[in-house]
C-alpha cells in the first residue's frame, strides 16, 4: 500500500481542508515530517490509519478525539485517501462520529460513523462490509499495519522489552494464531470441567450410599457399611442389589396375605347382607297383608266402573249435542235480525248513487280544461325563465363593462410602476462595485491575516522559546559547575590514592631487598608523602563514574543548548522574514487595530455591495411581475371586451322571443294559474270520490244480504239434522239404563270428573307386582343363606368381619411402607449405578486429559515448560531475530546482536520468548533492558524492520511499500544517528518504499532535505512540501 492523496478537513489540528499529495515527492520517497510539537504531525498518520481500518495510528487517540476542537459544529470532519494497490488504484472516505452539518438542512445534528470504499468494481458503504473488503485488500488486520507499517510515538520499546506473556499477545494479533491460543484453553476447560463433574460425581455417590443405608434395616445395614467405608462403590452396588431383592420377596408374600384377607372379608359381607336382607324381605310382607283387604274393595270397584263406562260416553254425547242444538237455534236469531238491518242499508245507499250520478258526468269536461291549464304552465314557466335570463345578463353586461374600466386604470398603473423600477435598477447600477476586486481585497486581507496569525504565534513562541534557552543555559551552566567539580574531586582521589599507595611502598621498603618501583637495593631517599592521612581512601570508581555522568550531563545539555540556539535564531529569521514579508510592527496592538480597521472597511462595502444586489435583484423581480401583469391585463381586456359583445347580441334574442310567447298566454304570474289548476283538481276529486263511496256503499249493502240469507238456510237446515239425532240416542240411552238397573242421576254419581279412577288402577295393580316380587325375593335369600357351611347369625357376621378387616389393613401397610422404601431404594440403586458408571469412565479420561492439557500450555512439570502456541511463536520469532541482526549488527557497528533467551528462570512464568544481546565487546550477554536510551532505540527500529519482513513473508508476499516512524531519533548520538540512516536509506533504495519519519533532530532537517513541514496557528494547522526539485 503506498498512499497517493490524503484530505483532511476539520480532523484533529486541522482545521480547513488539507490535501496531501505525495506524488509530489516523485523519486524522493524518503522524507522527514517537521514542526513545531502539537501542530498535527502524529495527525498525519492518523487520518491514514482512520482511512484504512477506522482506527488511530497509536492506543492513546480515541474516534471520538478526531474532530478538530477549532471546528464548529457547522464544519464537516472527514478523511479520504486514495492509494496505490497491485498496480491499482483505491479510494476510501471516512466520516467520524461527531456533531456536523446535516445533508439537508445544513443545521447542526448528530452524525453516526460512516465509510464510502470505492475498490474499482464495486463501492461499499456499510461499514463492516467496507472494513472487511480494506483488510482483505490489505491483507493485514490493524495491529499487523501498527506493527510494521506505522511505528507510533511510545510504543517502540513494546516489542523490546515486552516478557515471554506480553510478546506472546502481540504476536498472536500479528500471526493470528488465537485457533492454537483457544485449542489451549478449552484443554484446560475441559479439564477443569472434568474435574469439576467427577468431584460433583464422587460425592454425589457417597452421598447416595448414605440414603440408601438410611433407607435399609439393621441388619441389612450392616453388610453394606463396610463397602460403604472402604469406598468400594462396585461390591456396594452389589450389595444393594442383593438387599432389593430380599426386599421385593417380602412384599409378595405381604400380598399374598391381603388377598386372602380380602376374599374372606368379601364373603363375610355377602353373608352379612343376605342376613340383613331377610329381616327388611319380612318386614315387607307384614306390610303388605295389612294392606289385603283395601286391594280386594279397590280391584271390584274397578271392574264395575269399566264395564258401565261405554254407558257413561253415550250421556255425555246426548248432553253436547243437546248443547249444540241450542247454541245453533241462538245463532239462526242473530243471522235474522242482522240480515233485516243489512236489506234497510242497501235501500239507502241505492238513492245516494242515483243523487251523484249527474255531477259525475261533468268530470271528462273539466278533466280537459284542466290538462289545457297544464300546458300553459310549461309556456309560462319558459317565459318566466327567460324574463330572468333576461336580467341576470343585463347585470353581468354592467359588470363587465366596470370591470372593462378597472382593468384600463389597472393598465396605466402597471406602466407607471415599469418606468418607475428601470429608473431605480439604473440609479443601483450607477453605485455598483467591481466582484472581482471586492473577491481579490478580501482574498489579501485573508493571507494578510493567516500571515499576522502565524506572526503572532511566532512571537509568542519566540518569548517561549527565550525563556526555554534561559533556563537551559542555567542548567548548562550548573552542570558545568557540577562536572568541574567532579573532575577536581576525581584528580584529588587519585592524587590521594597515589601517595597513599607510594607511602605504603616506602613503609615496605628494607635495606638490601629491591624497590617494586625502581629495583634498586639502595633506598638513600624514602618517599615522605601523606600515607597517614586521616580518612578512608575514596572509590575511584565511583568517583569516576559520577564524573562520566557529570559530563555526559554537561554533553547532552550542551547538545540541547545548541539545538535550542539554532532553532530559537531559526525563528528569530523566520520572524524578520514574516514581518518584512507581511509589513508587521513589533506593535502587536497597533496591528491588530489595523487589521480590524481593514477588515471592518472591507465587511462594510461587502455588507453595501449585498444589500445593492439584493435590492437590484427585488427590481428585477418586481419587474418581470409587472411586465408578466400587464400582460395578464391586456388579455384578460380583450377576452372582456368579446365576452361584452356576446351578451348584448344574447340580451336582443331573449327580449323578441319574450314578446312573441307573451301574446300567447292567458296567465301573466305563475301563482294564479297554480290556484286556478288547484281549484279545478279539488272539484274534480270530490265529485269522483261522492261517487265511489255511494257505488261502494250500495255494493257492501247487497253482498252482505245474500250472505246473510245463504247462512239462514244453511242453520234451518243443520237443526233439522240435530233434533232428529237426538231423539234417537235418548231413545238407546233409556234402554240401557234399565239393563243396569241406573237411573241417569246415579250413572252421572259413579262416573263424576273428580274421581281418579287411574289412582285406584295403578294402586291394585301394583299391590300385585309387589306381592309377587316379594314372594321371589324371599325364595331367592332363603336359598343364597343356604349354600355358607358355617350357620352364623348377624352379630357373629359383624365381629368375624372387624377381625379379618384388621388383619388386612396390619398387612396392607406393611407392604405399602416396603413398596414406599423399595421404590425409593431402586430409584437410588439407578442412580448409584449410572454415576458410577459414568465416574469410572471419566477416571480413565482425567489422566489422559490432565497430560494432553499440561503438555499444549506448558505446565508440564520436568518440561521445558513452553506452550504450543509459543513454540509456533518462537519459530517466527526466531526468523525476526535472524532478520533483525542483519541491521542491529550494522547500526552498532558490529557491537550488538541479538539472542532468543533459553534460560529456565524457574517458577510458573511464560517462557521462550524472552530476548537478550549478545555484547561483543564484553563478551557476554545480558538484558535488552540493559540498553541505552539510543541503543534501545536502534534495537527496537531493527525489531520493527525485521518484523514488517517476516509478517510479509508469513502472509504470502504481501505487498508493504509504505513505512511510517514517529520520533525516537532524539536519543541517538551522531554516529548512531548515522548508521540509523544509514539504514532506512539502503531499505528504502532496497525496497523502493515510501518512509517517512517525525522528529524534532535537527541533524535530520541536515540529512533529509525533502520535509513535510507542519505549521500550527490559532486558525489551525497547515502543511506543505518543501525541499522539492522540479
Amino acid at each position: 500500500m503506498k498512499p497517493i492523496i490524503l484530505e483532511m478537513q476539520a480532523f484533529g489540528p486541522y482545521r480547513e481542508r488539507m490535501q496531501i499529495d505525495f506524488r509530489d515527492l516523485g523519486q524522493t520517497q524518503l522524507f522527514l515530517i517537521t514542526g513545531p510539537t502539537g501542530a498535527g504531525k502524529t495527525t498525519i498518520f492518523d487520518a491514514i490509519v482512520y482511512a484504512l481500518y477506522g482506527k488511530t495510528s497509536g492506543s492513546s487517540r480515541q474516534e471520538a478525539e478526531l474532530k478538530s476542537d477549532l471546528a464548529s459544529d457547522h464544519e464537516l470532519s472527514y478523511v479520504y485517501l486514495s492509494f496505490e494497490l497491485g498496480g491499482k488504484t483505491y479510494s476510501v472516505k471516512r466520516i467520524p462520529q461527531q456533531k456536523g452539518p446535516s445533508p439537508k438542512t445544513q443545521r447542526p445534528i448528530n452524525l453516526k460513523a460512516n465509510v464510502t470504499f470505492d475498490r474499482g468494481d464495486r463501492v461499499f458503504q456499510k461499514t463492516q462490509e467496507a472494513n472487511q473488503a480494506l483488510e482483505e485488500l490489505l491483507g493485514l488486520s490493524v495491529d499487523q499495519f501498527r506493527q510494521i507499517v506505522m511505528l507510533p510515538q511510545g510504543e517502540f520499546k513494546q516489542l523490546l522489552e515486552a516478557p515471554s506473556r506480553e510478546k506472546e499477545v502481540i504476536f498472536r494479533k500479528i500471526f493470528t494464531t488465537y485457533q492454537l491460543k483457544n485449542f489451549q484453553d478449552d484443554l484446560l476447560a475441559k479439564k477443569q470441567t472434568l474435574e469439576k463433574e467427577m468431584g460433583q460425581d464422587y460425592q454425589a455417590l457417597k452421598e447416595d450410599q448414605a440414603a440408601i443405608l438410611d433407607l435399609l434395616d439393621e441388619a441389612s445395614q450392616e453388610a453394606l457399611r463396610e463397602a460403604a467405608n472402604q469406598e468400594d462403590f462396585a461390591s456396594f452396588g452389589d450389595q444393594v442389589a442383593e438387599a432389593l431383592e430380599d426386599q421385593r420377596a417380602s412384599v409378595k408374600a405381604a400380598e399374598k396375605k391381603i388377598g386372602d384377607g380380602q376374599a374372606e372379608s368379601q364373603a363375610l359381607n355377602q353373608h352379612l347382607e343376605r342376613l340383613k336382607e331377610a329381616d327388611r324381605l319380612a318386614q315387607v310382607q307384614a306390610d303388605l297383608d295389612q294392606k289385603s283387604s283395601v286391594y280386594h274393595k279397590a280391584k271390584a270397584d274397578w271392574d264395575f266402573y269399566q264395564k258401565t263406562r261405554p254407558l257413561a260416553k253415550n250421556q255425555a254425547d246426548l248432553e253436547q249435542l243437546a248443547e249444540v242444538i241450542s247454541q245453533e237455534r241462538k245463532r239462526l236469531g242473530e243471522v235474522e235480525a242482522e240480515a233485516s238491518r243489512y236489506q234497510a242499508a242497501k235501500e239507502a245507499a241505492q238513492s245516494s248513487l242515483e243523487a251523484s250520478q249527474d255531477s259525475y258526468a261533468q268530470v271528462d269536461d273539466w278533466e280537459e280544461e284542466l290538462a289545457q291549464m297544464r300546458l300553459e304552465e310549461h309556456d309560462l314557466k319558459s317565459w318566466l325563465k327567460k324574463r330572468e335570463n333576461i336580467q341576470a345578463l343585463d347585470q353581468s353586461i354592467q359588470a363587465s363593462q366596470k370591470k372593462l374600466l378597472a382593468l384600463q386604470e389597472n393598465q396605466a398603473r402597471l406602466e407607471q410602476k415599469i418606468d418607475l423600477a428601470k429608473e431605480k435598477a439604473q440609479q443601483i447600477q450607477a453605485h455598483w462595485l467591481n466582484p472581482d476586486d471586492l473577491l481579490k481585497e478580501r482574498y489579501q486581507l485573508e493571507n494578510k491575516q493567516a500571515a499576522y496569525a502565524t506572526y503572532r504565534h511566532l512571537m509568542a513562541s519566540k518569548q517561549e522559546q527565550a525563556d526555554q534557552f534561559s533556563q537551559l543555559e542555567l542548567a548548562y551552566q550548573a552542570a558545568q559547575e557540577t562536572w568541574r567539580q567532579t573532575q577536581s574531586a576525581l584528580e584529588a582521589g587519585r592524587l590521594r590514592e597515589q601517595a597513599d599507595y607510594l607511602g605504603k611502598l616506602a613503609a615496605d621498603l628494607v635495606p638490601g631487598q629491591a624497590c617494586p618501583l625502581c629495583g634498586s637495593l639502595d633506598h638513600p631517599v624514602p618517599y615522605e608523602g601523606t600515607s597517614d592521612q586521616e580518612g578512608p581512601v575514596p572509590d575511584i570508581a565511583s568517583l569516576e563514574t559520577e564524573e562520566r555522568q557529570a559530563y555526559q550531563d554537561l554533553t547532552q545539555l550542551g547538545s540541547q543548548l545548541g539545538y535550542a540556539q539554532k532553532e530559537f535564531q531559526q525563528l528569530i529569521n523566520q520572524l524578520e522574514d514574516q514581518a518584512k514579508e507581511g509589513g508587521f510592527s513589533s506593535d502587536l496592538s497597533e496591528e491588530d487595530r489595523r487589521l480590524k480597521d481593514q477588515a471592518d472597511q472591507l465587511l462594510a462595502k461587502e455588507k453595501a455591495q449585498a444589500q445593492r444586489q439584493r435590492d437590484y435583484d427585488q427590481v428585477q423581480e418586481d419587474l418581470v411581475t409587472y411586465q408578466a401583469k400587464q400582460v395578464a391585463v391586456k388579455q384578460e381586456e380583450g377576452q372582456l371586451r368579446e365576452r361584452l359583445d356576446n351578451q348584448e347580441s344574447q340580451y336582443k334574442d331573449l327580449k323578441e322571443d319574450m314578446q312573441a310567447l307573451a301574446a300567447q298566454l292567458n296567465y301573466q304570474e305563475m301563482d294564479a294559474l297554480l290556484a286556478a289548476e288547484k281549484e279545478l283538481e279539488q272539484k274534480i276529486q270530490k265529485v269522483k270520490e261522492a261517487y265511489q263511496k255511494a257505488q261502494a256503499s250500495f255494493q257492501a249493502a247487497s253482498d252482505q244480504v245474500v250472505r246473510l240469507k245463504a247462512q239462514k238456510d244453511g242453520l234451518e237446515e243443520s237443526l233439522g239434522r240435530q233434533d232428529q239425532r237426538y231423539q234417537e240416542g235418548w231413545s238407546h240411552f233409556q234402554a240401557s239404563l234399565a239393563d243396569f238397573d241406573l237411573t241417569a242421576e246415579d250413572l252421572s254419581t259413579y262416573h263424576r270428573a273428580d274421581k281418579d279412577w287411574s289412582a285406584v288402577e295403578k294402586f291394585w295393580r301394583n299391590y300385585e307386582q309387589d306381592r309377587y316380587a316379594l314372594d321371589q325375593q324371599i325364595a331367592k335369600n332363603r336359598q343364597a343363606l343356604a349354600t355358607r357351611e358355617e350357620t352364623l347369625d348377624l352379630d357373629q357376621t359383624q365381629a368375624r368381619l372387624k377381625e379379618v378387616s384388621d388383619q388386612v389393613q396390619k398387612e396392607q401397610k406393611f407392604r405399602d411402607s416396603r413398596l414406599t422404601q423399595l421404590a425409593r431404594l431402586d430409584q437410588l440403586d439407578q442412580a448409584f449405578s449410572a454415576r458410577l458408571a459414568r465416574y469410572q469412565a471419566q477416571s480413565q479420561h482425567y489422566g489422559e486429559l490432565v497430560l494432553l492439557a499440561e503438555v499444549a500450555n506448558g505446565t508440564r512439570s520436568g518440561s521445558q515448560r513452553i506452550s504450543f502456541e509459543r513454540y509456533i511463536l518462537a519459530y517466527y520469532f526466531d526468523q525476526i531475530i535472524q532478520q533483525a541482526n542483519r541491521r542491529f549488527k550494522q547500526m552498532t557497528s558490529g557491537r550488538y546482536q541479538f539472542l532468543r533467551d533459553h534460560t529456565d528462570k524457574g517458577g510458573i512464568a511464560a517462557k521462550g520468548l524472552d530476548l537478550a544481546v549478545m555484547d561483543y565487546y564484553s563478551g557476554s550477554s545480558r538484558s535488552v533492558q540493559s540498553l541505552s536510551g539510543g541503543e534501545s532505540f536502534k534495537a527496537s527500529l531493527s525489531l520493527a524492520l525485521a518484523l514488517s519482513d517476516v509478517i510479509q513473508n508469513h502472509a504470502g508476499g504481501i505487498e508493504i511499500s509504505t513505512l511510517f516512524i514517529d520520533e525516537g531519533f532524539g536519543s541517538l548520538d551522531e554516529e548512531s544517528l548515522h548508521q540509523a540512516m544509514d539504514t532506512l536509506i539502503e531499505l528504502q533504495e532496497a525496497s523502493g518504499r515510501l518512509i517517512a519519519i517525525i522528529s524534532h533532530v535537527e541533524e535530520l532537517k541536515q540529512e533529509l532535505p525533502v520535509q513535510l513541514a507542519v505549521t500550527a496557528s490559532p486558525a489551525g494547522s497547515r502543511c506543505a512540501f518543501r525541499g522539492l526539485t522540479g
